[in-house]
């Protein structure tokens, strides 16, 4: 009997269960799945499932930006379609890599990003925004407000305008005449950059061929002004124009390659830590390394072909080691004193040095070929340790009311090894080997 009651009492089965069973079992409160409690416990499921899920998306992201790269895609493939949106996007520090396509852009940012193009520069091609604004070597659209001395400031066209940065740009094109390059103020970096036909070479008033002193400004393809310090490496600039240099910058300029344009230093001055370094310069123009302002500025291992002038100096420059070939005016040309002309290999060209007037010196340079070697128009330069052989006409020429000093050179196997003109007072010691045997056979 015992037995029996037990077995006829109702067991009480675990709530639980009813959620895992199969079918479901009755409870004492019948709960149900479409209950308000297990909506609630839905809900809080589905809600730590989004978090996760969002937490998972954020770290991806993150991990994605986390070294501030922004890419650029004219096909919508990038976080941006153009170059200005990107950098109004950008902090200090971010790296925008740039995809194939063309920008016209005309941009101005004063950010210290890295523009870097990602694929073959030659399909990265930035170009000038049509009808876009102007920019001066005095501020943006000519502002007299900006540290430019004086008056005359120069407005041209461009893409891109750094304004006191260090940005860096590089593996890109700048195409079309106004696609220029602004560097002002700051110490961005340019490298590995082409410039394709941008700017304008300087050129010659038509009334004043014969004479150096007379150009014309021009904006040529780089301008570096507001007292910037950028370094300019390793760049191709083919036809348009090279590098313009005001208002007191102090540009490193190394390892580019210019066919047509020069590097021209002008309006107001430059600095004098400007360097010049193991550049080529070669095709038709009219100068080379033009430097129109006192400066001790430093132009070292350059080669320049086939220009009017290979290297225009004045103030206390350094000229050492550099080859110059068939200039059609002079190879070095000098203004006024101080410069220091050491080393250098001049071949072919007209004249090689020609010395208009102060002081300074011309020391161990290597001229052959070409119709005078050594021209002294005036002044008081120290000429030592040259070697001058095979020159057309004269070797060493010392004008009217000269006063070198002569010593150690070598002038043999040319038209006339030295000549001299009335008025002259050279000082010639016998440290000097004057052939004056006529040209070598």
């Amino acid at each position: 009997a015992l037995i029996d009651e037990r077995t006829s009492e109702q067991r009480q089965w675990p709530r639980w269960l009813a959620f895992i069973k199969e079918p479901p079992m009755r409870t004492n409160n019948h709960l149900s799945v479409g209950s308000p409690t297990v909506r609630v416990v839905a809900i809080l499921a589905a809600t730590m499932l989004l978090i996760l899920t969002m937490a998972a998306v954020g770290v991806g992201a993150q991990r994605l930006l986390a070294d501030g790269r922004i890419v650029v895609a004219v096909d919508g493939s990038g976080t941006h379609t153009t170059i200005a949106a990107a950098i109004a996007d950008a902090a200090d520090g971010d790296e925008i890599l740039i995809r194939p396509g063309t920008y016209p852009e005309s941009i101005v940012t004063d950010k210290s990003v890295s523009l870097a193009g990602d694929g073959p520069p030659s399909e990265i091609v930035i170009t000038h925004a049509e009808d876009g604004p102007l920019y001066s070597t005095g501020g943006i659209d000519g502002d007299e407000s900006s540290t430019a001395p004086g008056d005359g400031w120069i407005d041209a066209g461009y893409a891109l305008a750094l304004v006191g940065t260090t940005a860096n740009v590089t593996n890109v094109t700048f195409s079309g005449e106004d696609a220029r390059l602004f560097i002002d103020g700051g110490s961005p970096v340019i490298e590995d950059v082409t410039f394709d036909g941008v700017g304008q070479a300087h050129v010659v008033l038509p009334e004043a061929q014969t004479q150096a002193s007379y150009r014309v400004p021009s904006m040529q393809a780089l301008i570096i002004t507001g007292a910037a310090q950028p370094t300019v490496r390793g760049n191709t600039f083919a036809g348009g124009g090279g590098i313009d240099i005001y208002t007191l910058a102090s540009p490193r300029i190394e390892r580019n390659s210019l066919e047509g344009g020069g590097i021209v230093g002008s309006q107001w001055g430059f600095g004098e830590d400007t360097r010049i370094i193991d550049n080529h310069l070669f095709g038709p123009g009219w100068q080379g390394i033009d430097l129109l302002y006192d400066a001790a500025v430093t132009v070292r291992g350059n080669l320049v072909e086939d220009r009017a002038y290979g290297l225009f100096l004045t103030g206390p420059a350094f000229a050492e080691e550099n080859e110059i070939r068939n200039s059609s005016k002079a190879a070095i040309y000098i203004m006024s004193s101080g410069p220091t002309i050491r080393g250098n290999r001049l071949f072919d060209n007209e004249i090689a040095v020609q010395w208009i007037r102060g002081d300074g010196v011309i020391e161990a340079n290597e001229v052959s070929g070409g119709t005078d070697g050594i021209l002294i128009e005036s002044g008081s330069p120290e000429v030592r340790d040259n070697v001058i052989e095979g020159v057309g006409e004269r070797g060493i020429v010392v004008e009217t009311m000269s006063t070198p000093v002569l010593t150690g050179n070598r002038s043999c196997g040319n038209g006339e090894d030295l000549h001299v003109m009335n008025l002259a007072r050279p000082e010639v010691d016998a440290s000097n080997e004057i052939c004056e045997d006529g040209p070598a056979e």
